[in-house]
């Protein structure tokens, strides 16, 4: 039976320093978004609007003109809710450096904001730490409905491998508003379930909210690839290499899928290019070797797991 490639990289690993030029660039521009007020020689502002500034920069990246355009709106001075709302973006991106600097900022200056216990909550949950669980019922005691408590439990449940339960407080999440991070979360739950119809339907909600996401796509693809829809898969996984040249699995999936319908060509087109990419070796031989023994499908790549800013 075929089996693609499941493991992912972030398209920001992947990226050569070359690669890397228009978003340095982007970082730059989105720090000239935000204003200060005159007269401020306070360093941790100084530090706030360079992180304000990456962030930015980081939206325009992924192509979220709007998603920046409201933090810019929401950020031209430093404010409690350009606290929650630069959050929030550093949140769904994952961006873990960015929510130390900014939750610390925001509790210094507004630790009575609305959702702020939450979003720590999400942000210590992401981030691998232990004993939170107890912090996460006790949100949701106070409001059932918290979007941020209700992720940050999901998310939990799902590292801990308990996908019902993960399934369940996700589907909350997504009702609550917590947006593609929750309907990621959903996808890659049913996926781990090997319910890869659910997981498509899940991947389609989270496209919905922010289309040109790199990981929403592959995974998107891949659910497809695991039903057996090949043109489909293909279309994603083309669409995904467009837009992160670089993406290893992706370009392994594809020679996979060209070799599993007999196009011989393309698989060869595919692995040449996956040839050229750095750290693709293990990839390359296990592709080659596909090619060589049709008879013999390669092995899963390892488990679905998160990408940063896109998912868990």
């Amino acid at each position: 039976m075929l089996s693609p490639s499941e493991t992912t990289t972030s398209a920001t690993e992947k990226r050569n320093w070359t690669g890397l030029g228009p978003y340095l660039v982007l970082v730059a521009a989105g720090a000239l978004f935000f204003a200060w007020p005159k007269g401020s020689a306070d360093p941790a502002h100084d530090s706030t609007l360079s992180v304000l500034g990456d962030l930015g920069g980081q939206l325009r990246y992924q192509r979220r003109v709007r998603d920046s355009q409201a933090l810019a709106e929401s950020c031209k001075t430093w404010s409690c809710h350009c606290a929650t709302v630069a959050i929030a973006h550093a949140l769904d991106m994952d961006a873990r450096a960015a929510l130390t600097s900014l939750l610390g900022a925001a509790l210094r200056m507004c630790p009575n904001e609305p959702r702020l216990a939450s979003m720590r909550f999400e942000a210590a949950v992401r981030s691998g730490a232990k004993g939170t669980e107890p912090m996460g019922i006790a949100l949701l005691a106070a409001d059932s409905q918290d979007p941020y408590a209700l992720y940050g439990v999901a998310l939990g449940k799902f590292r801990a491998g308990s996908l019902s339960d993960a399934i369940v407080m996700g589907g909350h999440a997504t009702r609550a508003g917590r947006g593609y991070p929750a309907w990621s979360l959903l996808g890659l739950s049913f996926y781990g379930q090997g319910n890869f119809q659910q997981a498509e339907v899940a991947f389609t909600e989270m496209l919905k909210l922010v289309p040109e996401d790199v990981p929403g796509l592959f995974h998107l693809a891949l659910a497809r690839h695991k039903q057996g829809h090949y043109l489909a898969a293909r279309e994603g996984y083309l669409h995904v290499a467009r837009r992160d040249p670089m993406h290893v699995e992706t370009r392994y999936n594809l020679g996979v899928l060209a070799h599993s319908v007999g196009a011989t060509d393309e698989a060869r087109h595919h692995l040449a290019k996956l040839q050229k990419m750095p750290g693709a070796a293990p990839s390359v031989k296990r592709l080659e070797e596909f090619l060589a023994t049709p008879n013999s499908p390669p092995s899963v790549g390892g488990a679905l797991r998160e990408v940063a800013g896109t998912q868990p």
